[in-house]
């Protein structure tokens, strides 16, 4: 988008709705954004324009390896992509457009615990976490939506068995 010069000829409302419409099909596939653009859906609209960025990455990227501190929550796009946990227990996992990962880091301080790589050239959205509370914590409403869930996140999180 950034490319697109007329795209900078456009207000920077509509340019919030552009990047809004871009990308509501791929947040509204979980949940809390779902829930969110269903009861307040200016704050996700600017929300998408403001805490959003899209990278594209060739066969072979790695777009981030085990033990690395997570910046972002991941949305897959496109392509295809392979979750390696470093968990011999766990098997690896493929991963393909409408998926995300990394969730964790939204709502604490996070570390991959496995490594992903491009397996078919795609596009990734990311989730900026500071950005995301930023936007967020205008308003009420959502702020306790998104506090609410980060505590059920972690006390599920802090449940799962790490051996």
């Amino acid at each position: 988008q950034k490319d697109i010069k007329i795209l900078a000829l456009l207000s920077e409302p509509l340019r919030n709705l552009l990047s809004w419409e871009l990308h509501r099909r791929l947040l509204t596939k979980h949940r809390l954004f779902d829930v969110l653009q269903q009861c307040i859906e200016p704050m996700v609209v600017r929300l998408t324009s403001v805490a959003l960025s899209v990278s594209a990455l060739a066969e072979q990227d790695v777009p981030f390896c085990a033990g690395e501190t997570a910046e972002v929550c991941l949305f897959v796009v496109s392509g295809h992509f392979l979750y390696q946990p470093v968990q011999e227990s766990q098997l690896p996992r493929e991963l393909s457009g409408g998926e995300w990962l990394v969730e964790a880091c939204l709502w604490t301080e996070w570390h991959h615990l496995g490594t992903m790589s491009t397996l078919q050239a795609g596009e990734l959205c990311q989730l900026h976490p500071e950005k995301f509370a930023d936007v967020m914590q205008m308003h009420v409403w959502p702020w306790d939506l998104c506090q609410r869930y980060a505590s059920d996140f972690l006390e599920l999180l802090n449940a799962q068995d790490v051996s």
